[in-house]
C-alpha cells in the first residue's frame, strides 16, 4: 500500500515537471538607458543695425578777450567803433550822468555842414555874428539822444549838465550848433598799460595820453594823468561806457 502511494506521488511529480518545461519562459530584456540629448536650435543670424555717422560740428572759435594790444589798436584808429570811445576819453566823469555834453560832442555829429542846413538857419546864424564858411558842428537832437543811449545807456534828460549855453539852437533843423575849428576824429597817442576784465562784462582799461594840459587853477601845464576807462562789453561786441576817471595811485 505504501509502495503504491509512493509510485503515485512520483508519477504526479513527473507530470508537473513535464508540463512546466513546456511553457515558454517570459522574455526579459536588459533595461536600456537612452541619454537625453538637449534640443539644439540653429543660431539666429543677427542683422547689425547700421546707423549713419553723427556729424559733429567743430566748436566755435572763442572770441579773443580784450587785450592791451587790441585796445591800443582800437583807440589809436579812425574806425567808427572807436569814435565815441575817444570822445569820452576827452572827458572826466565817474558815471554817465556826469558827462559834459559840450566836451563829449565837441567834434559834433555833423561837421562843417553849412550846405546841409536851411537858408533860414544860415541867415539866423549870420545875424548872431557867425560867418558862413566858419567851422560849424551840428548836433541833431534825435542823434544826440541815440548816441547817449547807445554809448552810455542813458537819455539826454539824465545828464546833469544839460545843454551847454554856448550852443546855438537851430529851430529848422531841431539841432544845436557849435563853432570851433580844432576838430579831430580819434585821439591818437594813447598808450594802454593794463586791462582788467570782470564778471558781467565790465572791463577797465588803464591808459595814458601823450601831451600835457593847462591847469586853469594853478596856471601850469601838467602832464596828462594816468586814466581808467571803465567799459561794459555788449552782446554785439560793442562797448558801453561806464566812467573815465584818474587811475588810483599805485
Amino acid at each position: 500500500m505504501k509502495r503504491s502511494h509512493i509510485a503515485l506521488v512520483l508519477a504526479l511529480l513527473m507530470c508537473l515537471t513535464l508540463f512546466g518545461c513546456g511553457k515558454d519562459a517570459p522574455e526579459t530584456t536588459a533595461p536600456t538607458t537612452t541619454p537625453t540629448v538637449p534640443e539644439t536650435t540653429a543660431p539666429q543670424t543677427v542683422t547689425p543695425i547700421i546707423t549713419e555717422p553723427v556729424e559733429t560740428q567743430p566748436p566755435e572759435t572763442e572770441k579773443p578777450g580784450p587785450t592791451i594790444e587790441s585796445f591800443t589798436d582800437l583807440l589809436n584808429s579812425d574806425r567808427p567803433e572807436a569814435y565815441w570811445l575817444c570822445q569820452a576819453i576827452g572827458c572826466v566823469f565817474g558815471q554817465p550822468e556826469d558827462i559834459d555834453p559840450y566836451y563829449f560832442f565837441y567834434n559834433g555829429i555833423v561837421q562843417n555842414c553849412w550846405d546841409a542846413i536851411s537858408e533860414e538857419s544860415v541867415a539866423w546864424l549870420e545875424s548872431q555874428g557867425h560867418k558862413k564858411g566858419s567851422a560849424l558842428q551840428v548836433m541833431p537832437l534825435d542823434d544826440m539822444e541815440q548816441v547817449m543811449q547807445d554809448v552810455f545807456g542813458i537819455s539826454m534828460a539824465d545828464v546833469e549838465a544839460g545843454i551847454p549855453d554856448r550852443w546855438r539852437y537851430l529851430q529848422e533843423e531841431k539841432a544845436y550848433a557849435s563853432f570851433h575849428s580844432d576838430v579831430r576824429g580819434g585821439m591818437g597817442g594813447i598808450t594802454i598799460t593794463w586791462v582788467d576784465e570782470y564778471a558781467g562784462g565790465r572791463i577797465d582799461v588803464f591808459y595814458s595820453v601823450s601831451g600835457s594840459y593847462y591847469n586853469t587853477a594853478t596856471g601850469e601845464w601838467l602832464d596828462n594823468p594816468d586814466m581808467v576807462l571803465a567799459l561794459r562789453q555788449q552782446p554785439d561786441g560793442s562797448y558801453q561806457i561806464l566812467a573815465n576817471i584818474e587811475a588810483p595811485e599805485k
